[in-house]
């Protein structure tokens, strides 16, 4: 059975009865303010805030938006077509997200893709889309691998957008096999603190194939209370992993120049007055010049 997956991938999944144990220990937080890497937030229709609120609040800003369009063969998120426009409104970056299952074929994940994307996106496809990977679906490490693979790859090529991999490194070591891919790709990585207090410091954990400039995004927790934005239950939380030059870069953010104050520029008499003074320096100095070889 395919459940309802969301980027969710920070703690490895446990037994029914640990994970009734566990969930009596669970803690949540306010995003960490001295935290100094680049805040955002994923989001689905698991979450329920306001974008006018995230867009407001100031300590710490959140600077993007991951925003799931649903997955796998069949699945929509209805809360996309809310999200996503409001977002550009709003004038926050924002990134496509969609969940990998591989009990289905790569083509049947991109119909599903492609169709949410005519429908709902307008031309506007973000800056960077996601695949989640943290379901096996009963397949063999290769198979799921492949069939990850298989999606970025298509999808980079039916949007000629830059395709990047969420995924956790339990889920990478335990049920993906490592391929050539993945030291190419970008990467959204997840590693929580187990009983959420607080967002995970990072930086997230990694393997030999994955080398760190390639991992674009952490996501440091899941249990962000959304009443700072004006929601209700949680929200999860993401870090950006590399310099503010290369978010701008990748974001394509143009900083506006402050215009020039209109008293910065002199005047006619102003800028006469100064050639005045120069030309009488000029014609001091040459008369200096003249009697010393007179002498």
């Amino acid at each position: 059975m395919e459940p309802q997956i969301r980027a969710q991938a920070g703690l490895q999944p446990q037994s029914t009865l640990r994970r009734l144990l566990s969930a009596l220990a669970v803690q949540s937080y306010l995003p960490n303010p001295n935290d100094t890497r680049y805040l955002a937030l994923d989001l689905s229709q698991f979450n329920t805030l306001s974008l006018a609120t995230v867009s407001q609040v100031t300590n710490p800003v959140v600077r993007s938006l991951m925003i799931r369009i649903g997955g796998s063969a069949t699945v929509k998120d209805t809360k996309f077509p809310v999200f996503w426009p409001l977002a550009k409104e709003l004038g926050i970056p924002h990134d496509i997200y969609m969940y990998n299952w591989p009990g289905w074929t790569v083509d049947q994940h991109i119909r599903n893709f492609m169709d949410s994307v005519g429908q709902h996106c307008d031309g506007d496809l973000g800056n960077i889309i996601w695949v989640d990977a943290e379901c096996h679906a009963d397949k063999t490490k290769r198979q799921v691998s492949d069939n990850t693979y298989g999606v970025v790859e298509a999808i980079g090529r039916e949007t000629g957008k830059p395709v990047g991999v969420y995924s956790g490194l339990w889920f990478i070591n335990g049920y993906m096999e490592i391929q050539d891919w993945m030291s190419d790709t970008k990467w959204w990585l997840a590693q929580w603190i187990s009983d959420q207090h607080m967002e995970h410091p990072g930086p997230p954990q990694t393997i030999s194939a994955i080398p760190q400039e390639n991992i674009l995004w952490h996501q440091t927790g899941s249990r962000c209370q959304a009443s700072i934005y004006n929601g209700t239950g949680y929200v999860d939380t993401d870090r950006w992993c590399l310099s503010e030059n290369k978010y701008k870069e990748i974001y394509d953010i143009v900083e506006e120049e402050e215009p020039i104050p209109a008293d910065w520029w002199p005047t006619y008499s102003q800028i006469n007055e100064r050639v005045l003074s120069i030309e009488g320096r000029l014609a001091e100095i040459e008369n200096r010049v003249g009697r010393h070889l007179q002498a």
